[in-house]
């Protein structure tokens, strides 16, 4: 009955217009005034209504209460009491003339008796209802306090929850360790600590409740704060004290919460950082102020090593296809360098790595290929590769490769990555301006070479006899170059700068060009050969036939330069074909120097071979470069060719070369000086193919240790 009175009452609790309350009832009345009316103008009987004013009381105390249910009773009393005529009610006829106030008084009471008890249902269904929902805000708000204490436990930092009055109710493990308490000495109380806390200002923070009153009663959430936490044990920590207000209904506050982040390491990396920023302000002033772009990234690489532990560091930079060495810097005693021309696969695989655009670590291995660099920069503590890539408005100009002594292939961290990739911009800078200064310097080259092409007469040809050491005859003479021209410079630069700048054939083939007309129109001795240098390269231009073009071949050497890799054998070969056919001989340089040359030797099968210039000085007193002369004078021999031995700039050397006795030739400054068509035998090494000087000779060689007259080198 309670349910159904709470539901049939389910009326709005507040009114706005006073006579909304008396609605229901008096509309239960007129209804009923209305049926009476009806009834009586039709001759019926008046007590049948009767029931219906009972039940109209009984309607209107059930939706209005007890007043509701008095009015209604009143009403129905009176229009059922003095309205009615004696003898009516029936059974009441003996009450006489006061039958209708046994009627109103009836009503009247049904009408209270009802209008109390649906009062009385109603008032205990609010209270139900009450408690209904007192007890689910009861467990709603011990759902959320719950859920709040796994938030503040899971926090990964220190968190302190207080309620309205400043009482904390809520420590996570993270706040117990930074204030050195447990949690049960902290909960209940208004957080005083006994350790410290201290703003950047140096206020002392060290009651946690009048932080959160202050905040409480200011009702806005404070912003971060670096605060100094001093632990009991006396270590600082630098957290980043933020406070949180908890609201409820109303958008009240009824509580707080106090984080505290941990930020130590954060600040000391700024702090660094800053640290970083005004070293690389200072190494950009100082690499800035070297003269030369070189010399600049030479002092970054300087500066680098002493902010980061590397074993060595090279800068380079890219073209299309390959990687150019611009500076590099190595511990003393590395021994160990970069090649000045990365090449092919080890600049496919800089590149690769340094287009991602971040700098990143990988092994050693990955880079440096020789098995003897890799021991010697693990001897040296390396033991990962740093590659910073180099960007210039978003271009990758190049690359800062370093070996760095932190192990671990991994991608570096946000802190190492931010660092390295800050110095690679400064590294960029002078790489572009680097790169700036060799456009101009090629353009400048360029323009020298071009120059000595349009004006061929400052190529001074000289000659250079090459002598038999059997009976000292002149066999031929080598022809060099001199150039008349400012920068007065060797001519072994102005080859390179000619190569650098594309121009290297155009220059070699001029030169042989110039060599041969100076020769014919000085008439080249009867049996004597002129040979000329010519690199790989020249020798399948079609530039070397139009140089050669009206002299006689089969007087002609052509000397190969080792200045360049051959990687097809059989393109050269093809090259000098036509050579070989006209009766021009072949001749290899440096022979001993290295591989390449030997290959060289196996692969064209020369007429001549010509030791390299750094093995005749030391014939005298070295056995293993005796061993390597005699062994390349008898595989000369074998193969039908003529050893020439050059770098004789000594009398000694002579000497010891014509003790020897080996059927070979001799070529250098003891023996005759370049110069103008032709130069003849000095005086003094005349004296060697002499009777007195092959006596004096023997005597010398003889009276060594170990070194007989008959003794071959």
């Amino acid at each position: 009955m309670v349910t159904l009175v709470a539901r049939v009452r389910r009326w709005p609790s507040e009114r706005t217009h006073p006579g909304r309350g008396l609605a229901a009832p008096i509309a239960v009345v007129a209804v009923l005034l209305v049926l009476y009316v009806a009834v009586r103008a039709t001759g019926g009987a008046p007590n049948a209504l009767i029931h219906f004013g009972y039940v109209a009381v009984v309607v209107a105390a059930v939706t209005r209460g007890l007043r509701g249910g008095t009015i209604a009773g009143l009403a129905a009393g009176m229009l059922f009491g003095p309205m009615m005529p004696l003898g009516v009610a029936g059974n009441v006829e003996f009450l006489g003339q006061w039958a209708w106030l046994v009627r109103l008084v009836a009503f009247t009471a049904a009408g209270l008796l009802v209008g109390g008890i649906a009062e009385r249902s109603q008032k205990m269904a609010l209270r139900i209802r009450a408690a209904e929902e007192r007890r689910r805000s009861e467990v709603a708000v011990r759902a959320s306090e719950e859920r709040l204490r796994h938030v503040v436990e899971a926090s990964p930092v220190g968190m302190v929850v207080l309620d309205e009055t400043a009482h904390i109710t809520i420590v996570n493990a993270v706040a117990e360790r930074l204030f050195g308490a447990p949690a049960a000495t902290l909960i209940g109380t208004t957080g005083t600590l006994s350790p410290r806390v201290m703003t950047p200002g140096g206020e002392v923070l060290d009651n946690l409740g009048a932080i959160a009153r202050r905040a409480i009663r200011a009702g806005l959430a404070a912003p971060p704060l670096d605060v100094v936490v001093e632990s009991p044990s006396g270590e600082s920590v630098v957290a980043s004290m933020e406070i949180v207000l908890l609201r409820g209904a109303h958008d009240r506050p009824i509580g707080s919460a106090i984080t505290f982040r941990d930020v130590t390491a954060d600040r000391a990396l700024e702090a660094r950082r800053t640290t970083h920023y005004e070293d690389l302000q200072r190494v950009s002033r100082l690499a800035f102020a070297e003269p030369t772009a070189s010399a600049a990234c030479e002092r970054l690489l300087v500066e680098f090593a002493r902010i980061w532990p590397v074993v060595n560091a090279v800068i380079y930079t890219f073209t299309l296809d390959d990687a150019h060495r611009l500076a590099e810097w190595a511990r003393p005693g590395l021994g160990f360098r970069h090649p000045a021309r990365a090449s092919a696969a080890e600049a496919s695989r800089l590149r690769e790595l340094a287009e991602s655009g971040r700098p990143v670590r990988v092994s050693v291995e990955q880079l440096v290929a020789d098995q003897s660099a890799r021991d010697a920069i693990l001897r040296h503590g390396g033991r990962t590769s740093i590659i910073v890539p180099l960007l210039a408005d978003g271009a990758l100009v190049g690359a800062l490769l370093a070996t760095d002594t932190q192990a671990g292939e991994r991608i570096l961290d946000v802190a190492e990555s931010g660092s390295l990739a800050d110095f690679g911009q400064v590294c960029a800078a002078v790489v572009v301006r680097a790169l700036a200064g060799e456009a101009t310097a090629d353009r400048d080259a360029r323009e020298r070479v071009g120059l000595i092409l349009e004006r061929p007469e400052r190529i001074l040809p000289v000659f250079q006899p090459i002598v038999s050491l059997t009976d000292g005859r002149i066999a031929g003479y080598e022809a060099l170059s001199r150039f008349q021209a400012e920068p007065y410079e060797p001519p072994n630069v102005w080859f390179a700068r000619a190569k650098a700048v594309g121009l290297g054939f155009e220059l070699q083939a001029l030169a042989i060009h110039r060599a041969l007309r100076v020769a014919m129109a000085a008439g080249l001795p009867a049996a004597a050969f002129l040979s000329v240098n010519a690199s790989p390269g020249l020798l399948a231009d079609p530039l070397l036939a139009r140089a050669l073009s009206g002299f006689p071949l089969n007087r002609l050497v052509i000397e190969i330069t080792e200045e360049e890799a051959v990687s097809d054998y059989g393109t050269l070969r093809d090259g000098i074909g036509w050579l070989r056919a006209a009766d021009a001989r072949i001749a290899i340089d440096d022979v001993g120097a290295g591989y390449a040359s030997l290959r060289h030797v196996t692969e064209l099968r020369p007429d001549f071979v010509k030791l390299d210039a750094l093995l005749t000085p030391r014939l005298g007193g070295d056995q293993a470069a005796r061993a390597m002369a005699r062994a390349l004078s008898g595989f000369a021999e074998e193969i039908g060719a003529v050893m020439i031995a050059e770098g004789v700039e000594r009398p000694e050397d002579l000497e010891v070369l014509a003790g020897t006795r080996l059927p070979i030739m001799v070529q250098g400054y003891a023996i005759a000086r370049p110069g103008a068509p032709w130069p003849q035998i000095l005086p003094a090494a005349l004296e060697v193919w002499t009777p007195a000087g092959a006596g004096r000779r023997r005597a010398t060689i003889g009276g060594r240790p170990g070194v007989g007259a008959t003794q071959q080198v």
